[in-house]
C-alpha cells in the first residue's frame, strides 16, 4: 500500500508522480517568467534556467532512487514499513546536508532590503547546494561521504530485519523439534537393547 501511495509503476499515478508535474509545471511557469524579465540578460537567463533544470533532474534522480531502493528492500525483508525505512533515512540524510549548504544564503532572503552583496550570497550558496547535489547523484546518492554516514548508520542499527528474525527463529525451532526426535527414538533403542540384553 505505501508502495501504491508513492509508486504504482505505471509512470503515471502515485505521489511520486504528483509531485514530478509540479514541479513540472513550476519549472515551465518559471521559465516563461525569466523569458519575460530577463530579455535584455540572456547570460542570466540563461543560467537561471539551467539551474531550475537541473533542479528538476535532482527530484527525478531521488525519485528514482526512493521507488528502486525500495523495491530492493521490500523484496529482503517483504515488510512494506520496513522497506521504506532505509531509503527514507538516506533522503532525510540528504535534505539536511543540503540545508546546512543552502541555510547560509537562505538567511538573507528574510531582510526587508537586500544589498549586492546579499545577493552574492544568495547566489553563492544556491551554486554550492546545486554542485554538492550533482555529487551525490554521481555518486548514486549512498556512495556520497556525506551520506554514506547514514547510509551506515541505518545498516548498524538494523543488520537483521524482522523477516530473518522469524526465519532463523523457525529455523532454530525446526532443529530443536529434530533434535529432541533424535533423543526420543535412541532413548527407545537403547531401551530395546537393554531389553534383549535382559533375555540372553
Amino acid at each position: 500500500m505505501i508502495r501504491l501511495q508513492f509508486d504504482q509503476k505505471d509512470g503515471e499515478n502515485g505521489i511520486r508522480y504528483e509531485i514530478t508535474r509540479g514541479v513540472e509545471n513550476e519549472v515551465s511557469q518559471t521559465t516563461s517568467w525569466l523569458d519575460s524579465q530577463f530579455g535584455a540578460h540572456q547570460e542570466a537567463r540563461m543560467i537561471f534556467t539551467l539551474l531550475i533544470h537541473a533542479a528538476k533532474n535532482h527530484w527525478l534522480q531521488v525519485a528514482d532512487f526512493l521507488s528502486n531502493r525500495y523495491a530492493v528492500c521490500l523484496e529482503q525483508s517483504d515488510d512494506a514499513l520496513e522497506a521504506w525505512a532505509y531509503p527514507r533515512e538516506v533522503v532525510a540524510g540528504l535534505f539536511r546536508e543540503l540545508h546546512m549548504v543552502r541555510v547560509n544564503g537562505a538567511t538573507r532572503t528574510s531582510l526587508k532590503e537586500l544589498t549586492i552583496r546579499d545577493a552574492a550570497r544568495m547566489m553563492w550558496s544556491v551554486l554550492r547546494c546545486h554542485k554538492l547535489m550533482d555529487e551525490f547523484v554521481v555518486n548514486k546518492f549512498v556512495g556520497h561521504p556525506r551520506l554514506s554516514g547514514y547510509s551506515l548508520s541505518y545498516l548498524f542499527r538494523h543488520r537483521l530485519t524482522t523477516k530473518h528474525l522469524k526465519t532463523f527463529s523457525t529455523k532454530v525451532e525446526d532443529v530443536k523439534g529434530k533434535l529432541e526426535k533424535s533423543q526420543r527414538d535412541l532413548n527407545q533403542l537403547s531401551t530395546r537393547v537393554n531389553s534383549i540384553k535382559k533375555r540372553e
